[in-house]
């Protein structure tokens, strides 16, 4: 199957502050530090979708008709993400599969669309957010699941995408590119950025 395009609002080095907030927002171990963790999530989120839209629409081959959020894979339950506000993410959509899921390991059946969903996803564009990419295989496990129940297309968002600077020689080199460049929230990953034209 192939793989979903993915497009990070933001680099992520771990460790670092997006890790700690990608990480706070779910498990900090104070209530309310997860509230400010999460509001933060929301902001980069939220502000990331309203100004690339137009990007993510083009590589969905429409507009984006369905939210969802990729599942926790090591806590049962919904993910962190519906509670995040503003994402109008649909609850519900994603549950564990019958395969096992790991690091390094997407599986076509690691998720599956819950029954009472499958109306919902069939024919639609489908947008799926998570926080953090580091492998990518929750991310795609999730886009698997959704194609497998007939969406149209599937695009994936995360927050950050986690590279760590020093693991090796070619991660060096991208951060030493990457700090020489100036971000700018008005441009996004795709070549061209159809929303800084």
């Amino acid at each position: 199957m192939p793989l979903a395009p993915v497009v990070p609002a933001s680099l992520c080095e771990v460790p670092g502050p997006l890790a700690r907030v990608l990480s706070g927002y779910k498990a900090a171990p104070v209530t309310e530090a997860r509230h400010r963790f999460a509001a933060a999530v929301s902001d980069i989120l939220v502000t990331f979708l309203a100004r690339h839209q137009v990007c993510l629409e083009h590589l969905a081959g429409g507009p984006l008709e369905l939210a969802v959020a990729v599942p926790p894979t090591l806590r049962p339950g919904e993910a962190p993400l519906h509670q995040v506000p503003g994402l109008g993410v649909r609850r519900g959509v994603l549950v564990r599969g019958p395969a096992p899921l790991g690091h390094l390991r997407a599986s076509v059946r690691g998720f599956q669309v819950a029954g009472a969903m499958l109306e919902a996803v069939a024919g639609r564009r489908v947008l799926v957010v998570d926080d953090i990419y580091t492998t990518g295989a929750r991310a795609q496990s999730a886009a698997a699941a959704l194609r497998l129940a007939g969406a149209a297309s599937v695009v994936v968002v995360v927050c950050g995408r986690a590279v760590r600077r020093g693991a090796s020689p070619w991660r060096r080199a991208y951060w030493l590119d990457a700090d020489a460049s100036r971000w700018d929230a008005e441009r996004c990953c795709l070549v061209p950025c159809r929303a800084a034209r």
